[in-house]
């Protein structure tokens, strides 16, 4: 699972074959790939600061912001401090607002940007929440009805209480509460808005992941629209999506052995577009849950149907002989037009990728690579079907 933050940064990625076309989406007419938003890490070598970059599919930036943009702001010291906490993390950038917001966890905050290119608003921070120290490990973060988001943490591995929602309304004050936790799930890395069905699901675990026996699980949180917050903290449902694996085939032998031992982990969960179907990765594979049936899907069969042209960024086969080619993909994101793009970690590396890989009929494409490391890389634009919170 790996959620422990950065320790190490090295080099080094290969690019492999292409297969047949997508698909998904195969009798309309293909539109043109949307611009993406990428999460840089800080890079120590070169002195490159972590950039929130909006760029077109060959990697050239038309947008990018830093901590100094919110310095230039005036934003309290506190806030300042958060997000030039040096710790190369940079772990959410999300599109929001119709494109006019950029929802982030930038090094040790979670903030809410103005997207406004050309104008004298763009780069605004109009919400900004430190989440040191006590959430310093926090994965991902979601918009929700009611000027609100929900912030995921993954610093307790062994508490439930890894959901905090937050009034956007408080903007830029210090020391902002949660107005509500929810429970029920560990170690949350992703979360998804569900505007059909009022619901947020939560990709994490039902226990500690750095044990062995924790299985990954998909949970959903309702939503009461008279109350602008959930109806019950914990879950309406759960879903195990797998027995939950030990991470043997990867780092049994590796220069970190305890791993070994740790239970199968989520790590990102995004929407099928204009299917009621979410795409879970995990620390082993990929799968997708059908709303509908409630039946999971995994292994080449996901690939094959949802992904094809998917291609491992190197060799993922253990000592036992095991290849699990979908591993450690820490972000992955669909377009309408069935191009998709991903970030996979290296195989026994660090927790981070270093390209994001695009997939555009069928074919892998040149992967765009940055100054620093990434985590998260996604589609410029909304999931068809899959709606992002009005804000």
């Amino acid at each position: 699972m790996r959620f422990s933050l950065p320790t190490c940064l090295l080099g080094g990625a290969a690019q492999l074959m292409s297969v047949q076309a997508n698909p998904v989406n195969q009798l309309v007419e293909r539109a043109a790939s949307p611009d993406i938003v990428t999460g840089v890490m800080q890079d120590s070598s070169s002195g490159s600061p972590a950039a929130i970059v909006v760029h077109d599919v060959n990697g050239k930036p038309s947008w990018k912001w830093t901590a100094a943009n919110a310095i230039a702001q005036g934003v309290s010291n506190q806030l300042q401090k958060c997000l030039t906490w040096d710790a190369y993390w940079m772990p959410e950038v999300k599109w929001a607002a119709n494109g006019r917001s950029i929802l982030a966890i930038y090094h040790g905050a979670v903030v809410m940007i103005n997207h406004h290119p050309g104008e004298s608003s763009d780069g605004k921070i109009t919400f900004g929440k430190c989440i040191l120290p006590s959430m310093r490990n926090s994965h991902t973060a979601e918009l929700l009805p009611g000027h609100k988001v929900a912030v995921a943490t993954t610093d307790d591995a062994n508490s439930k209480d890894s959901i905090r929602i937050y009034d956007l309304a408080a903007g830029l004050k210090d020391d902002i509460q949660p107005v509500q936790i929810l429970t029920g799930t560990v170690a949350v890395h992703g979360l998804i808005w569900d505007r059909q069905d009022i619901t947020l699901w939560a990709a994490g675990n039902d226990g500690n992941p750095e044990h062995a026996g924790s299985k990954p699980q998909l949970s959903a949180y309702k939503w009461d629209d008279k109350k602008g917050l959930f109806g019950q903290t914990s879950p309406t449902i759960s879903y195990h999506l797998s027995p939950g694996y030990q991470l043997t085939t990867e780092w049994d032998g590796s220069s970190h052995q305890d791993w070994a031992e740790w239970s199968e982990g989520s790590h990102d969960v995004t929407g099928i577009p204009n299917q009621r179907k979410l795409l879970v990765a995990t620390d082993l594979d990929l799968y997708v849950f059908d709303l509908a049936t409630r039946k999971i899907e995994h292994g080449q069969d996901v690939v094959n149907k949802y992904v094809p042209g998917f291609a491992p960024i190197d060799n993922r086969v253990g000592k036992n002989g095991h290849r699990i080619s979908q591993s450690d993909i820490k972000s992955v994101s669909l377009a309408s037009n069935g191009d998709f793009i991903y970030v996979q970690a290296p195989w026994q590396g660090p927790a981070q990728g270093y390209q994001v890989n695009r997939v555009s009929g069928g074919k892998l494409q040149s992967p765009m690579k940055f100054s620093g490391q990434m985590y998260r890389s996604r589609w410029f634009q909304d999931i068809p079907g899959w709606p992002k919170a009005k804000y």
